[in-house]
């Protein structure tokens, strides 16, 4: 992910931002932020026409999706399912974390047990037993294994190759539900044509926003804001930094090349450029339009319904959310689109 990408990220976190945060007290954005340019900002848009090669990468994953794993009897290659015994020993006795029967490594991802692993198993059929040594690469989930030699014995069950469905107008209707290869692809060209339209207007919301934000200049940032939403990013990324063994700001630096002050800061000069905005353009949210929104929002969230979303996040932190869509959606309305 580019580090512009920030901007899309930050921006998403936006919707509901202060879920999980204290109720804040108004701020005078004019004394922390300035306006640059925000109406009639330039956007380069994406092309919303479906191709042929849109068409054909839809009808290639499904395909894929409906892919299944058959036995065959040859050694194993990378990408075959190879389910094995395996004992894995660390100065001489079993260890229980790299032991298992009858276990499915699905191949070609070297990402079981460790990197290094699955290549020893490559050229051996069903029957066939191999002994070999890898050592623990740092990284590793348990630290005190790191550079350690690892002795496995592994017998091969068997090997199993992915079968690709091939799309024919005998099985069209088995595997998609139409009647035709032709009703099938028109079918896909009107459901591609709604999803690029969809993400074109995605596309231009986020960069006419990126350019707004881009424009202004914070002049100082609210005395504990940016401490306050580090602390807030931290608790959202903590899982996913800790399965992949790093700090919330190794990740973030990883993932999005930035750093968790950089990060949240972005965030900040964002909801100060919202702010701004919605006094500058006097932009407000109406009564109908929150009870229009409502359920597009609970769907959008994944719940049951609009009561158990307003229960969950109440009513004020869903208002700032549409309200700072209105607002971001105003720069998008008054972007200018460039070839």
């Amino acid at each position: 992910m580019r580090k512009s990408s920030l901007w899309a990220v930050a921006a998403l976190s936006l919707t509901l931002a202060l879920t999980g945060c204290k109720k804040e007290a108004a701020v005078d954005s004019s004394k922390y932020v300035e306006l640059g340019q925000y109406k009639g900002v330039e956007v380069t848009l994406i092309s919303a026409d479906v191709t042929e090669n849109d068409i054909a990468s839809t009808i290639d994953g499904t395909l894929q999706a409906k892919a299944t794993y058959e036995k065959v009897d040859r050694a194993a290659v990378a990408g075959d399912l190879i389910n094995i015994d395996v004992t894995g020993s660390v100065d001489g006795k079993i260890n229980d974390g790299f032991t298992s029967n009858g276990f499915d490594l699905y191949s070609g991802y070297d990402n079981y047990i460790m990197a290094g692993f699955e290549q020893n198993l490559y050229g051996l059929k069903a029957g066939a037993e191999t002994v070999f040594d890898v050592v623990v690469p740092e990284g590793f989930s348990t630290a005190s294994l790191i550079g350690k030699t690892v002795t496995f014995t592994v017998k091969v069950n068997s090997v199993s190759s992915l079968k690709t469905p091939e799309l024919t107008e005998e099985n069209v209707k088995e595997l998609t539900g139409y009647a035709s290869i032709d009703e099938y692809k028109a079918a896909l060209e009107e459901q591609l044509a709604v999803t690029k339209a969809a993400a074109v207007e995605t596309t231009k919301r986020s960069d006419a926003w990126k350019a707004a934000t881009d424009n202004a200049t914070v002049l100082s940032y609210p005395e504990g804001s940016v401490e306050e939403k580090m602390t807030s990013v931290e608790n959202q990324f903590a899982v996913y930094a800790q399965l992949n063994n790093q700090t919330v700001d190794e990740y973030l630096q990883a993932q999005i090349g930035t750093t968790l002050q950089e990060y949240a800061e972005n965030m900040v000069k964002q909801e100060l450029v919202l702010a701004a905005i919605e006094a500058e353009e006097n932009i407000k949210l109406t009564s109908a339009e929150y009870d229009e929104k409502l359920p597009e929002y609970a769907t959008r969230y994944k719940y049951d319904s609009v009561e158990e979303f307003e229960t969950k996040f109440g009513k004020e932190t869903i208002e700032k959310s549409m309200l700072w869509e209105k607002i971001q959606q105003f720069v998008a309305d008054q972007a200018v689109v460039v070839e």
